[in-house]
């Protein structure tokens, strides 16, 4: 009988920590960086392919741009 419940608890121990991993995984999938909603607020860099707000943008030359220097690198 003293074996049936260690046992029994030896499987309940696996049964928390099943649990727990699965939670803790679970935190982290929902805590990592989401993509942006839509791709109309959003530009990719002409430059290095990063993709910035639209309205954060540098525009030349019918592009978009992340930043200034990587307008000018373009060229």
């Amino acid at each position: 009988m003293s074996q049936f419940f260690r046992i029994l608890i030896v499987l309940a121990g696996l049964w928390v920590i099943l649990g727990l991993v699965k939670r803790f995984l679970a935190k982290r999938r929902s805590a990592a960086p989401k993509p942006p909603a839509t791709n109309d607020d959003v530009v990719p860099c002409a430059h290095c392919g990063v993709y910035v707000p639209r309205a954060e943008a540098v525009h030349a030359r019918g592009r978009n741009y992340c930043s200034q220097a990587h307008s000018e690198a373009d060229s």
